[in-house]
């Protein structure tokens, strides 16, 4: 169930050439422990800044031009520093060079189709990271040739980095240290094009406004009641641990304490059994990478005894839910390279592919969920290729039958959905979505054959991992607007409960009273 994929933050990676796929895999929490896809809260889903990649996709073109850098090759600009100009031109390279980024120019004037850059220089796996007035930006690939983009790029100061990836490895924004970043140049914009070239660079329909009802304070439905899966970070390591406890807080039972690194899934049908995730890392706990980790799936125990391994491979095998007839599990995996959706027996038999985008290695697929009579499934996509107008496909909403037939694709918005989970009765799907190049999480509901969508936050930080209560009256989920608005890569939160309108936003119960003084907390399951 909840899988943010130890949560997408998985938007913290960015995508290249040939490790899209892996790049759309995760992001890192406070501890620095990966949470599944974006934003079923340790889902995030994760992913987070391939926000930023599929926003400058939407307008990259590959139209080969040579640049230059501007002066004489005997007078190299000094690290941090541009070349002066007397005035702003329309078009600025940036070269991968000796020491590292150098901008041909100091300032370069907004068109109305963006920015109009060149890159060049670096190798095959080079790529030109930007940052900028709020934050990171695009990470674009040199392919060690001269390129051009025209990119939306926000008024202002921007910096840029080479950055060199390694063959299996994926990129992302908190391995590149600030010295990396030895380009600086001014974004001007004379005609106040901004924010029309914003508007204009977005791929999709725009999502719609918040319901009248979201954040209205009062009263809950009803009572909580019912059991929860937890999974829970202390803030000071990457292990996690996870537990059980009543909806209102009260008898926590600890299922793996925190060194084991186990993450829960969802419950089996009758609740006597859980699924679980359970990340090896090769017995080093900083690798929180699902692309380098050994990651296998588990059936044990409602109380975490009686084991039973499933998986056993090199591959990233997460983002599993236990399906209502108890005979089969969803889950994710990169074992064939990409990152898709497979289903396996309960005894971890017949593990077979489930769906296919026609992506090829360029897909993406996680985010499983189960509908409640199980006849469909629902789960997050992207086939990672570009469509005629230059819009490269982003993480959508699907659903499927449960034998991985009848596609059907829900949005086709501008923004990154995740964590798809079902009503009870089926009728609706609770989700989380965030604009590109922006780490805010909103949660959001469509019903089942994609009308009616509503957006039930509008809350400028982290709301993720949505979990209907087993009446369908109320929706749990993770937030941080308790601790103030973390729009970065350290994001962490707590649990909150609302209406399912979007009424009564409160708190659930302390995270830290469930383990060991936790500083964060997602629900995996909650049923009756």
């Amino acid at each position: 169930m909840a899988d943010l994929d130890r949560r997408m933050r998985d938007l913290d990676d960015i995508r290249t050439r040939d490790v899209w796929a892996d790049a759309l895999d995760g992001v890192e929490n406070p501890s620095g422990r990966r949470i599944p896809e974006p934003p079923r809260g340790r889902r995030v889903v994760t992913i987070v800044v391939a926000l930023a990649v599929a926003a400058a996709s939407v307008i990259f073109l590959a139209d080969r031009l040579s640049t230059t850098s501007g002066r004489p090759a005997d007078q190299p600009t000094p690290t941090g520093s541009t070349q002066p100009v007397s005035a702003p031109v329309d078009r600025l390279a940036v070269t991968c060079g000796p020491g590292g980024a150098e901008a041909s120019e100091s300032s370069v004037e907004l068109a109305s189709d963006g920015a109009h850059l060149g890159l060049g220089g670096g190798g095959p796996r080079t790529l030109v990271a930007f940052r900028g007035p709020s934050g990171h930006g695009p990470a674009l690939e040199t392919g060690g040739d001269a390129n051009s983009a025209v990119i939306a790029l926000e008024p202002g100061t921007w910096q840029a980095a080479c950055v060199d990836v390694p063959e299996g490895e994926t990129f992302s924004f908190r391995d590149v240290p600030d010295t990396a970043f030895t380009a600086s140049f001014e974004v001007i914009d004379p005609a106040h094009l901004w924010p029309a070239v914003e508007d204009a660079s977005q791929c999709g329909e725009p999502m719609p406004d918040p319901v009248p009802t979201a954040g209205v304070e009062g009263p809950l439905a009803g009572p909580l009641t019912g059991r929860l899966l937890v999974d829970v970070t202390n803030g000071s390591s990457s292990a996690s641990a996870a537990i059980s406890v009543n909806a209102d807080g009260s008898d926590p039972q600890t299922i793996a304490t925190g060194d084991q690194n186990l993450s829960l899934g969802s419950w089996s049908p009758d609740g006597s059994q859980v699924a679980a995730v359970i990340y090896d890392s090769d017995g080093d706990p900083n690798v929180t990478n699902a692309s380098t980790e050994d990651s296998e799936i588990y059936v044990m125990n409602a109380d975490g005894s009686g084991r039973a391994r499933l998986t056993d491979n090199s591959a990233a095998d997460d983002s599993v839910d236990w399906s209502p007839d108890g005979t089969t599990l969803a889950f994710r995996s990169n074992r064939d390279r990409g990152l898709f959706l497979y289903a396996m027996n309960v005894d971890g038999s017949g593990a077979h592919r489930l769906v296919d985008l026609g992506g090829g290695e360029n897909e993406y697929e996680g985010s499983p969920s189960w509908s409640p009579d199980g006849s469909k499934i629902a789960f997050v996509g992207s086939t990672g290729t570009p469509d005629p107008s230059m819009c490269v496909d982003d993480l959508e909403l699907y659903v499927a039958n449960a034998d991985g037939t009848g596609v059907v694709r829900l949005t086709d918005d501008e923004w990154y959905e995740s964590d798809p989970v079902w009503s009870p009765d089926a009728t609706q799907l609770a989700f989380i979505a965030s604009r590109q190049s922006d780490y805010a999480w909103d949660l959001f509901v469509v019903n089942a054959d994609g009308t009616d969508m509503r957006r039930l936050t509008a809350y400028p930080g982290y709301d993720s991992a949505p979990v209907w209560s087993p009446d369908g009256t109320m929706i749990a989920f993770t937030s941080d607007r308790g601790r103030g608005v973390s729009r970065g890569e350290d994001q962490a939160g707590d649990l909150y409960v609302m209406n399912a309108d979007g009424s009564g936003v409160q708190p659930m119960f302390p995270t830290g009273e469930l383990y060991r003084g936790a500083a964060s907390a997602w629900i995996a399951d909650w049923r009756a």
